[in-house]
């Protein structure tokens, strides 16, 4: 929904974090980076790996390796990993036993610290119910998964896998790809929905973008659902991103992850209890686990203090941040079991714009209404979810409930001499999610059909209070809302406290005959606020070739209730307590893809069309049937293209490259629907005569990146992997200024606002390009490892020279080709460091 608060908040925060915040945010990592040395210690003789199943290609957890001549007998630990060590060099029978998959053996040469990886081929198990279950159980086509041990690799993420999904095609970040909310295929991040173990998550990164807020390694696997994503997914309209936790833990383990701006760490133990075997004997047997992790940052306490010693200024704009997760799980038998997650965050913010020493930011061309400001920011979030599973393997029911607590503030005061309602602007919204769901999946028919479902019930209760901007003049076309223009919005007081209530259901059934698969599902929803059902349609087929060519298609229509939707409660709290007079948004999407498979190496493209249309535009006007309403659904926006991409997985055992390349081409258009006048309450008169200039002509989405092309790759070898990353990509576009308001008087300084032109989204910046580069040392111990890596962000220095800032200089009227212009970004270095280590023990 396009709305006047997140205009105007998303200026004065890309104003703090672009311009104020990431030029001393890069010094400061930089000065940290060259505070430290790296430490290197003698090492004993290590044989490393993992144990892989050649058919899933992922990890075993059940296998013992054996050494007869050293008589070492060593069980793998979680994710088929190991770590043994050698007494002495020499060459060594190692034979590799999985119950249930069968065995191997190899004669290895070991003249130090290897690392070596072991694949095991299943055994056939006839008249037995052994169920081998591969990447055909879910859906390939839009769809995007990495593990874990494959994100960390990716340079430039800090170590974070939610930041490493941008490296996969199709995936952006809303501010110059390195910070800010996930951009999928062109569509508003505020659609994305982000799910943790089935509980719906708001804020999934530390302030948009920083850090996820769950550690890496209580993850096991991300997926991606780009678009036409499958029918138990309700609430998003263009993306879904699910996360899956860890789910095994076979002994006392944990990892320490040291960064450069955090530390995280988490601790991991077995639930045991002593059974009775068949022989009579007693066993000790795992019957659960727990997991605790948690990270806290600590730029607070490292950069302002060196920042200050090196400048002799202060830095007051820095932000505090931690997150915390408990897992656990108990298994009463082989059929029924009872898991409990809780996961939280707190991030604050708070900046203080002071005029500095030296030359005056007035000087420089910035506002002077910006001297003075304030703007603080506070969010945090309390997730919890109890489950209880029946599984037989035929049959599985998983009861849940959940409640998912989150809370935004925000307060924005401009200068001084700002316009009134550009200050003391505050919102303090908590939206409160509870649930309770029952899924559901059955084998009818063995091999052929299952049926999944589930049945779900949520309570809204929505609470807020604050002031919320209402447009006065013409919607701001494109660019910056002008602080010093008074009639350009009212605020209105905000004291809500709302309850809306959903029922949901959704059933699909996987038919599998052959090599062909086909997937027809439905969601369903009701909202008892606006008495009104969605049912939402979709389905997917596939065919795989005994040339291991698969072709695939994917769609379905997708609706979502504005009023539930948390991100726009944040900003809009009013929103929530619509009725039927605004009609749920709605998209459609329609992807078809191929995919080849040669070795070790993965040929894909896919074309996708996806339609987003009776979209919540903020528009106040007098309806004949509700009276005065602040919306209608008149926005649509067409997002189309296609992504290409060529995959090399590495070789397991083998010190061997790794990665991809990407190309994605994307278009994206949006258009308003509004011709209409906007109505004032207070005179009973409309304002003007056209609301939005352009609201019945496709203009360009603000997130619409044309063409990217991204290059990711590794070797292993022995210890080291070395890893880089190259993107190349077009700009998001940005209305042209076309000349000034008259001049006003800001004290005794002259200030020219710019006049933003109605060819809206039109210009872009010159093409972009970048190189990060990783390397990290692995060195094995009895006990575990310790992890060294350092890398390098934008290797080459292009930021530091990239011409990617249109700024306009408040001192100077309007005069073409000197003001505005394009202008280098204030980077203060011509790269970014960022070094860790982590150990696993």
């Amino acid at each position: 929904m396009k709305n006047f608060n997140v205009l105007f908040i998303n200026s004065m925060f890309r104003y703090f974090i672009c311009k104020k915040f990431i030029p001393i945010f890069i010094s400061a990592l930089a000065i940290v980076f060259l505070s430290f040395g790296i430490l290197s210690g003698q090492e004993k003789i290590i044989l490393s790996g993992t144990v892989y199943d050649d058919i899933t290609k992922k990890p075993v957890d059940f296998a013992t390796i054996f050494i007869p001549e050293l008589k070492i007998k060593k069980r793998v630990g979680l994710n088929g990993e190991f770590s043994i060590v050698i007494p002495e060099k020499g060459t060594y029978d190692v034979y590799v036993v999985s119950t249930g998959l069968g065995s191997m053996q190899a004669k290895v040469e070991i003249n130090g610290s290897l690392a070596r990886d072991f694949i095991i081929k299943p055994a056939y198990v006839r008249g037995a119910t052994l169920t081998v279950k591969d990447e055909k159980e879910k859906q390939k086509v839009s769809r995007k998964t990495m593990t874990v041990e494959e994100l960390k690799e990716v340079p430039a993420s800090f170590g974070d896998s939610m930041n490493a999904l941008t490296s996969m095609p199709g995936i952006d970040r809303t501010n110059g790809g390195f910070f800010g909310p996930l951009v999928i295929r062109g569509a508003n991040p505020y659609w994305n929905r982000y799910y943790i173990d089935g509980i719906p998550i708001n804020e999934p990164m530390h302030f948009g973008g920083l850090h996820a807020v769950i550690a890496n390694d209580l993850m096991s696997e991300i997926d991606v659902y780009a678009s036409a994503f499958p029918s138990k997914y309700g609430g998003p309209l263009a993306a879904v991103i699910d996360i899956n936790t860890l789910d095994t833990v076979k002994e006392f383990g944990g990892i320490f992850d040291v960064g450069l701006i955090s530390a995280t760490t988490l601790l991991k133990m077995p639930i045991k209890k002593t059974v009775m075997d068949s022989k009579g004997e007693l066993e000790e047997q795992n019957s659960g686990y727990f997991i605790a992790s948690g990270r806290i940052g600590y730029l607070t306490l490292l950069i302002p203090l060196i920042y200050k010693l090196i400048t002799n200024n202060e830095l007051t704009y820095l932000p505090e941040y931690y997150d915390y997760q408990f897992k656990a799980r108990y298994y009463f038998d082989k059929f029924n079991s009872i898991s409990f997650l809780a996961l939280g965050s707190s991030d604050t913010w708070k900046i203080a714009y002071k005029q500095v020493s030296g030359k005056s930011e007035y000087d420089k061309g910035e506002d002077p209404l910006h001297i003075g400001s304030n703007f603080m920011f506070d969010q945090s979030f309390h997730n919890f979810g109890t489950y209880y599973t029946f599984d037989t393997g035929l049959f599985k029911n998983t009861l849940m409930a959940y409640a998912s607590l989150s809370r935004q503030y925000f307060y924005i005061n401009s200068g001084p001499d700002a316009a009134a309602w550009a200050k003391d602007l505050y919102m303090d919204s908590k939206p409160y999610i509870y649930g309770i769901k029952d899924n559901f999946s059955f084998e009818w028919i063995k091999k052929v059909a299952e049926i999944r479902g589930a049945f779900e019930y949520t309570y809204y209760k929505f609470m807020a209070k604050g002031k919320s901007l209402v447009a006065m003049e013409q919607r701001p076309t494109g660019g910056e809302p002008d602080l010093g223009n008074a009639g350009l919005f009212t605020t209105l007081p905000v004291d809500l406290d709302t309850v809306n209530i959903t029922y949901s259901a959704f059933v699909d059934n996987k038919f599998t005959f052959g090599d062909f698969k086909f997937i027809p599902g439905v969601h369903w929803d009701y909202l008892e606020r606006a008495k009104e059902s969605i049912v939402s349609p979709r389905g997917m087929a596939s065919y795989k070739f005994p040339t291991e060519t698969t072709i695939s298609l994917a769609g379905g229509l997708y609706k979502s209730f504005f009023q539930t939707n948390p991100y726009f409660f944040a900003q809009n709290p009013e929103y929530s307590t619509y009725g039927n007079f605004l009609q749920p948004e709605k998209a459609v999407h329609t992807v078809a893809g191929i995919e080849q498979k040669y070795d070790l190496y993965t040929f894909s493209i896919e074309g996708y069309y996806n339609y987003f249309y009776n979209l919540a535009v903020a528009y106040g006007h007098l309806d004949a049937k509700h009276g005065f309403v602040e919306g209608q659904n008149s926005g649509e926006l067409k997002a189309m293209g296609f992504e290409i991409m060529i995959r090399k997985d590495k070789r397991q055992g083998f010190s061997d490259y790794f990665g991809w390349v990407s190309y994605t081409y994307n278009q994206s258009v949006y258009r308003s629907g509004i011709t209409g006048s906007v109505y004032d309450k207070a005179s009973e008169t409309y304002l003007n005569e056209k609301f939005d200039p352009n609201g019945d002509r496709w203009i360009r989405n603000d997130f619409e990146r044309v063409h990217t092309l991204k290059l990711v790759g590794g070797y292993k070898w022995e210890n080291f992997t070395i890893s880089g990353r190259f993107q190349l990509y077009t700009s998001f576009p940005f209305t042209p200024i076309v000349g000034n308001e008259p001049p006003t008087m800001v004290g005794d300084r002259t200030r020219y606002a710019p006049v933003y032109g109605t060819d809206v989204n039109s210009k872009h910046f010159p093409v972009d390009h970048r190189l990060d580069i990783r390397l990290s040392y692995q060195s094995n111990y009895k006990w575990g490892y310790i992890k060294w890596y350092i890398e390098v962000i934008n290797a080459y220095g292009y930021w530091y020279t990239a011409k990617d800032e249109y700024f306009w200089a408040f001192n100077k009227p309007y005069s073409s080709g000197e003001n505005p212009r394009i202008k280098q970004s204030d980077q203060s270095l011509p790269f970014i460091p960022n070094f860790g280590i982590e150990v696993k023990f």
